[in-house]
């Protein structure tokens, strides 16, 4: 038997979101210790945002991101964790919640959802995509992608996640996390005049 090929699909349907929910739980549960329930991490902009998952051979779901388009930053959620950035005029990208499965870490499907996103972004003709992580490995991947940071910023306010800026590394959080997010942005526009 030959090794699994992981591929990237787009969800069809904001209906298909129960299983990204519940890897995005017992992910940061392995993390942290926290995070009980799929509640914390359903967000309002799940409903319009584009998911992307990468299913294992038995079909369940290993890996998952989302792609959202936005005119201005204060629909994000969190959204002045982007205050260091600037949006400009135009309609731009925002790559957010990606999540692997810890018995699947390791094996690039990260870099496959971005490498999708970034796609996708393009086929939108999106002339910038930004993200924020608070992991540290995830910076220099996304950098390896073409983004470039923009700074830190400010720490999340709202959500699963504003429990990481009063966590201490005494209280159970990893070394890989940081109190405060990088925000980092990849320039499609070029992208776009060439084509």
């Amino acid at each position: 038997m030959g090794s699994f090929k992981y591929e990237v699909e787009e969800l069809s349907t904001s209906a298909e979101l129960h299983p990204v929910l519940r890897l995005r739980t017992t992910a940061w549960q392995t993390r942290t210790k926290s995070f009980n329930t799929d509640k914390h991490w359903k967000e309002k902009l799940d409903n319009t945002a584009l998911h992307f998952v990468i299913r294992c051979p038995d079909e369940h779901i290993i890996a998952a991101a989302r792609l959202s388009q936005h005119q201005c930053f204060s629909e994000l959620p969190n959204g002045d964790t982007y205050a260091i950035a600037s949006s400009g005029d135009q309609t731009f990208g925002v790559i957010s919640r990606l999540v692997v499965s810890g018995s699947h870490a390791s094996k690039g499907l990260a870099s496959l959802l971005d490498q999708a996103r970034i796609e996708k972004a393009r086929s939108l003709k999106l002339p910038r995509v930004f993200a924020a992580t608070s992991i540290r490995h995830r910076v220099s991947m996304l950098e390896k992608a073409g983004f470039r940071q923009v700074g830190e910023g400010a720490a999340y306010n709202s959500g699963p996640l504003a429990s990481l800026s009063n966590r201490h590394k005494s209280e159970g959080m990893p070394s890989e996390l940081m109190s405060r997010p990088v925000v980092l942005e990849l320039d499609l526009a070029g992208d776009l005049k060439a084509a």
